[in-house]
C-alpha cells in the first residue's frame, strides 16, 4: 500500500492504493469522488477526520483500568492530536485482534502513548490470568528503550500479588542477554517486551514463544529500516512468523522513507490504516523558533557556544554533533569555563550514557552534549535549545535534532523551545536556508551583543517558487528509475500512479543528496 500527495487539488490530501483507508487530522471534503475514481487503480478511502478540543481519554474508547492511571500520570490531562485520531481506531474494539497502522506525526506530539494504550488496554491481570508475551516494541537505541519501559511500567496492571500470572510483567532487553536473564525470561515470560533490534531478533524464536503475540510495534520505523537495524528487523518479523502469528503491527514515526514505504507494503496487511498528521511532509512543533549564528572561524564556535548559554540562559541546552571528538573538544572549553556537561554517543560507556540522561532530567546538568543517538524519541522536557553545532547532513536529521526542544511535557501543556544553528561557512548556510524552505519556517540571523541576544535579520518561510519547482522537475528524471524499481518490488506492478506515489516518497531525499 502507498500512501501519497495529490496534486489534483489546491487543499492537501490522500488517495491510496489497494484497500487501505487514510485517517488524516485536516478535513480532505474537498476532493470528489468523480475525479478521484477516475484515476485508474486508485480508490478514494479517504475518511474525513477532526479533532475535537473536548475529547477525554474515556470518548476515545481507553478501558477504565487504564484511565486511573493516566490520571496518575503528570501531564496527560488530554489526549493530543495524533492520540485524538489513532486511538479510536486502535481501541475501537479490544476483543478483537489489533489491525496493522502506520502512524505519522511529528516529534513530541504523543506518539509513544498512543501505541501503548493499546497494547495495555488488551491486557488486564485482574480479571484474566496471562500466559506469554503479548506485545513487542522494537526502538533504534538503549536510551529510547529504558524511557519507553519507563513509561509502560507506569501502565502495567499491578494484578494480584499472590498470583503472578495476574501480573502485567514489562522487560527490556538490550545489549547482550546473561545466562541468568534468559532464565527468567524462560521461567517467567514477560508480556511486554521492549528493546533493541539485534538483542530481540535473537531471543525471539528461540529463547520467547510468540505463539500468543497481539502486537508488534517499531518504534521510530524510518531509523528502524536503515543500515545496520534493518537486517535484524526483518529477521525479528521472521522469527514471528514462524509460529504462524501475523500480530497487529504498529509503525510509527515523524519522518518517512523509502525503506519504510517498501516494508509497509511488504508486511502491513492491505486493509492497514494510516495515521498521517504531516501531510506528507517532514515537519517540525509550530510551537519552535529557528535560528541561525553567523561566525567568521571555525574555532569562533567555542566562545559563541558559551556566549549563547550566558545570553540564551536555556533551562537546559541540547548541542548536537558530528563525531566524539568533536564532543570533547566543547566539554573540555566549557569544563575550563567550570560548566559542568554530559556526554551521550556509542563511543561512552552504557553507565556514563545513563548518569548524563539523569543529570539533565533532575536538572543537576544545564548542557548535554550528543551525536544523532539523542535524535531520535528521546523526551527531555527540560530541553529549551537544540544547538547544531555540527550541522545535519540532511533534512530528516534537522528535524528529528529539532524536535527535542520544547517538548510536550508536565512542565508546560506547550511549551516553546528554540533551535540555533551555528554557520561556518557559505555551504552549510545555503543548506541550512534549503531546510527552513522545505519546512516552510522562519530563520533568524542571531548575534550576542552586551550578553544579550539580538536578532538581525528574519528570513521567511519561503513559499515555492519556480527556480524550485525547476530544481524538483531535474530530479524527477533521475528519481524516476529508481522509483520504478521499487514500485516493482513493492506491489508487483508499473503502475504510472505507483510510479508517482514512489517518486514523491523518495523525492525530498534526493533534493538534498543532488
Amino acid at each position: 500500500m502507498f500512501i501519497f500527495r495529490s496534486r489534483l487539488s489546491t487543499s492537501i490530501g490522500y488517495i491510496s492504493l489497494r484497500t487501505s483507508r487514510v485517517l488524516r487530522q485536516k478535513q480532505i471534503s474537498s476532493f470528489s469522488t468523480s475525479t478521484l475514481n477516475g484515476l485508474d487503480g486508485i480508490e478514494n478511502t479517504s475518511t474525513n477526520v477532526t479533532t475535537e478540543a473536548s475529547s477525554t481519554w474515556k470518548s476515545l474508547g481507553v478501558p477504565s483500568h487504564i484511565l486511573g492511571k493516566l490520571d496518575a500520570m503528570k501531564g496527560l490531562a488530554s489526549p493530543t492530536p495524533v492520540q485524538q485520531v489513532a486511538l479510536p481506531y486502535l481501541l475501537g474494539d479490544l476483543t478483537s485482534p489489533l489491525g496493522d497502522c502506520l502512524i505519522h506525526s511529528e516529534t513530541g506530539s504523543g506518539k509513544t502513548l498512543t501505541y501503548l494504550l493499546p497494547i495495555f488496554s488488551r491486557l488486564d491481570g485482574k480479571t484474566a490470568p496471562i500466559a506469554k508475551l503479548r506485545a513487542i516494541v522494537v526502538t533504534p537505541t538503549r536510551e529510547l528503550s529504558h524511557q519507553v519501559a519507563t513509561v509502560a511500567e507506569k501502565l502495567a496492571s499491578v494484578g494480584n500479588k499472590k498470583d503472578p500470572s495476574r501480573t502485567v510483567r514489562v522487560v527490556r532487553v538490550v545489549g547482550e542477554i546473561s545466562a541468568q536473564m534468559l532464565h527468567d525470561l524462560k521461567e517467567t515470560p514477560p508480556h511486554v517486551l521492549i528493546g533493541t533490534p539485534a538483542t530481540l531478533a535473537n531471543l525471539i524464536g528461540v529463547h520467547i514463544n510468540t505463539g500468543e503475540l497481539q502486537t508488534l510495534v517499531l518504534d521510530e520505523a524510518d531509523e528502524l529500516l536503515r543500515n545496520h537495524s534493518i537486517a535484524h528487523v526483518k529477521a525479528l518479523v521472521s522469527s514471528v512468523r514462524k509460529h504462524g502469528n501475523k500480530p497487529g503491527t504498529i509503525a510509527v514515526s515523524a519522518t518517512s522513507s523509502f525503506g519504510l514505504v517498501q516494508f509497509v507494503g511488504e508486511n502491513l496487511r492491505k486493509s492497514h490504516k494510516v495515521v498521517d498528521l504531516t501531510r506528507g511532509s517532514m515537519v517540525t512543533p509550530s510551537t519552535l523558533s529557528h535560528y541561525f549564528v553567523r561566525l567568521g572561524k571555525a574555532n569562533a564556535m567555542y566562545n559563541s557556544f558559551t556566549r549563547f548559554l550566558a545570553a540564551a540562559r536555556p533551562s537546559c541546552a541540547l548541542s548536537f554533533h558530528n563525531s566524539a571528538k568533536s564532543m570533547e573538544a566543547l566539554e573540555a572549553h566549557l569544563r575550563d569555563s567550570h560548566i559542568p556537561v554530559g556526554l551521550l554517543g556509542n563511543a561512552y560507556a552504557n553507565a556514563q550514557r545513563a548518569r548524563a540522561l539523569e543529570g539533565v532530567r533532575s536538572g543537576k546538568l544545564h548542557v548535554l552534549l550528543s551525536t544523532e543517538m539523542a535524535a531520535r524519541g528521546l523526551d527531555l522536557p527540560r530541553i529549551s535549545h537544540v544547538v547544531n553545532f555540527d550541522p545535519p547532513t540532511s533534512l530528516r536529521e534537522y528535524v528529528h535534532r529539532a524536535g527535542r526542544a520544547g517538548r510536550l511535557s508536565s512542565l508546560s501543556a506547550n511549551r516553546a523551545g528554540v533551535v540555533v544553528s551555528l554557520i561556518t561557512s557559505d555551504s552549510e548556510q545555503n543548506a541550512l536556508f534549503d531546510f527552513a524552505h522545505e519546512l516552510g519556517v522562519a530563520l533568524g540571523e542571531m548575534s550576542f551583543e552586551g550578553g544579550e541576544i539580538k536578532i538581525t535579520s528574519l528570513l521567511g518561510p519561503v513559499s515555492d517558487g519556480d527556480a524550485r519547482r525547476a530544481h524538483e522537475a531535474k530530479l524527477r528524471n533521475s528519481v524516476r528509475v529508481k522509483a520504478s524499481a521499487g514500485v516493482a518490488k513493492v506491489s508487483g506492478t508499473s503502475n504510472e500512479s505507483a510510479i508517482h506515489i514512489a517518486q514523491e516518497a523518495i523525492l525530498s531525499e534526493a533534493i538534498r543528496t543532488n
